[in-house]
């Protein structure tokens, strides 16, 4: 499996990202949408179903896609 960006995982063009919440600290809007364009172009060689790692994980920002 070569490295694919998040954004060619879904399958589909995105055409909305709808923040719902997130966490109070974020300073504006704008670092949060920064971080969801940054996330959807990263690279992935792994998709999990699950979370692997054994700490629990927070959600920090909440979005439909």
């Amino acid at each position: 499996m070569k490295p694919t960006s998040i954004a060619e995982l879904m399958g589909a063009p995105i055409e909305v990202v709808k923040i719902r919440s997130y966490s109070p600290g974020w300073k504006n809007p704008e670092d949060v949408q920064n971080l969801i364009t940054k996330l959807l172009k990263t690279q992935t060689a792994e998709v999990y179903t699950y979370e692997p790692w054994a700490e629990a994980a927070f959600a920090d920002i909440i979005a439909t896609v």
